[in-house]
């Protein structure tokens, strides 16, 4: 479940995002893995919270756009988390189109997919607001 306020001004959107994750590995976990696409961009990205079946967690770390999340317990396969993010999204100055220029761009749009929250492009500024999808390591 993604919950967000966008802040045109500000050029900020506020996240509270829900992901109920199944352990389909075939293996226990320990540690979870999800990708924080966002931070393709220089501050982007400021986490704000993030708790791990209704409990906080302050074992984490993010580097680049990886945030790895370690679990109080261990996952056993087929079992399911659901992970609690609260974030700010500041959002990138976009330029006019310029060849020269070479950064990331946002997608021009993206379809969440209910099932599994994968993102898939096609059109608009959803894809920056789509951030989290788990890895497996």
């Amino acid at each position: 479940m993604l919950n967000t306020t966008i802040d045109y001004d500000a050029r900020t959107v506020t996240v509270d995002e829900t992901i109920r994750y199944p352990n389909l590995t075939g293996n226990q976990l320990n540690t979870l893995v999800l990708a924080i696409t966002p931070n393709l961009w220089d501050g982007s990205f400021t986490l704000t919270s993030l708790a791990i079946d209704g409990q906080p967690v302050s074992t984490y770390t993010l580097n680049d756009q990886r945030l790895d999340v370690s679990l109080a317990s261990i996952l056993p396969s087929g079992g399911v988390v659901t992970i609690q993010l609260q974030y700010t999204l500041t959002l990138p100055f976009a330029e006019q189109e310029d060849p020269s220029v070479s950064r990331p761009r946002i997608p021009s749009s993206c379809r969440i997919s209910t099932v599994n929250g994968s993102c898939t492009t096609h059109g608009s500024m959803a894809s920056i607001l789509y951030m989290t999808q788990p890895i497996m390591k």
